[in-house]
């Protein structure tokens, strides 16, 4: 569910796209887990009909449960692009936010220890317009999506003459592609975009 192009303005290219990680499903595939090994326990002991039926019942929450949040896993999509950042989501009823480059002051991010092991963690965007930060949980790979933006603003504040020419440009996305921030079929995208084929 990459931006349309329609979408994009005059020379903006997407440099990143993401997904949510895996890491926020694990609650609630944790959750189905244990009320299927429950019931299913319960069940083997013989338990009053009423009983087996509330059982049931549990299950079939638990399982839409899990169902809704993967829907709202797959579609959730954090875009960055030459202007701005953009975060996608909803499955039924749509919702996104977007913040011009042009107004962020301050781009970090947060890791627990778990979530260090699995590379995930929380982007959060200070805007100069805006009280309080953007917060972006369960990003892949915080820390290169921080430094991606962060030479995106850098960019953006060099004078005309000093900014990147087009192979450097392409050069810079394949350092993107080998450091793993952004795939073979991404770095093809944003070549096609920068040659505007």
């Amino acid at each position: 569910m990459s931006l349309p192009a329609r979408s994009l303005g005059d020379g903006e290219v997407v440099v990143v796209e993401v997904g949510s990680h895996g890491w926020a499903l694990l609650r609630p595939v944790g959750l189905a887990i244990a009320v299927v090994v429950g019931a299913g326990f319960a069940a083997s002991v013989s338990v009053a009909r009423p009983v087996a039926w509330a059982l049931v019942g549990l299950v079939v929450l638990a399982v839409v449960n899990l169902l809704a949040r993967y829907l709202r896993w797959r579609a959730r999509r954090l875009v960055v692009t030459t202007e701005r950042v953009v975060l996608r989501s909803g499955v039924l009823s749509r919702s996104g936010r977007e913040i011009p480059l042009s107004k962020v002051t301050e781009v970090s991010y947060r890791q627990s220890l778990p979530e260090r092991l699995v590379r995930v963690g929380e982007l959060r965007i200070e805007c100069a317009d805006r009280d309080g930060a953007e917060v972006f949980p369960d990003v892949s790979r915080p820390a290169a999506l921080q430094a991606t933006i962060t030479r995106l603003l850098t960019e953006r504040q060099a004078p005309p003459g000093e900014r990147l020419s087009l192979p450097e440009q392409l050069d810079r996305l394949d350092a993107l592609r080998q450091r793993g921030v952004l795939t073979a079929a991404e770095l093809d995208a944003a070549k096609s975009r920068l040659l505007g084929r």
